[in-house]
């Protein structure tokens, strides 16, 4: 699902800037309507990210103990050194991808494509701009949460995880 959203976010992305390179009635409506497209991507990606963080979650700290006992001597996948190693690295790289994707494009069509504002006054297009501005500084702010809300989780998980592993080692 997180992968087609985001193939179906740039894809309207290439769609908008191609479109409005040719038309420039349509330049300033795309101040707007892309970073609108990517905050419902935003939002719709880090949804799908936390609840596999939740999915984790449930299965290191509550379903664990629900697992037959010969479980006890398999090292979750939570355990190991190799998640533990990983997981900042993973967390900025999803980061700075997402920031990339999602914020890039509405930045660019804010500044480079439609500038410069206020020219005469307040106009339509100035309007776009800071709505856009906006809906993309919320973009930027909802990935910021996510990846503190998988960092907080894992970082627990992580630790519960050690615990009952060492609890269990000979």
């Amino acid at each position: 699902m997180r992968d087609r959203i985001l193939i179906g976010y740039l894809a309207a992305v290439a769609a908008l800037i191609g479109y409005g390179v040719d038309h420039p009635a349509i330049k300033a409506p795309t101040a707007f309507i892309l970073p609108f497209l990517a905050l419902g991507a935003a939002v719709t990606i880090t949804q799908h990210q936390d609840q596999i963080v939740a999915f984790n979650q449930y299965i290191t700290l509550e379903l664990w103990d629900y697992l037959p006992s010969r479980a006890d001597h398999v090292k979750n996948f939570d355990a190991s050194q190799a998640a533990h190693q990983h997981m900042p690295r993973n967390l900025w790289m999803n980061l700075t991808g997402q920031l990339t994707l999602l914020c890039g494009p509405p930045i660019c069509v804010l500044f480079v494509s439609n500038y410069p504002y206020f020219e005469n006054g307040w106009s339509l297009k100035d309007s776009y701009a800071l709505v856009g501005l906006v809906l993309t500084l919320l973009t930027g702010a909802r990935l910021w949460q996510s990846r503190n809300f998988r960092h907080r989780v894992m970082s627990a998980v992580f630790a519960e995880a050690k615990k009952r592993q060492h609890a269990h080692t000979p």
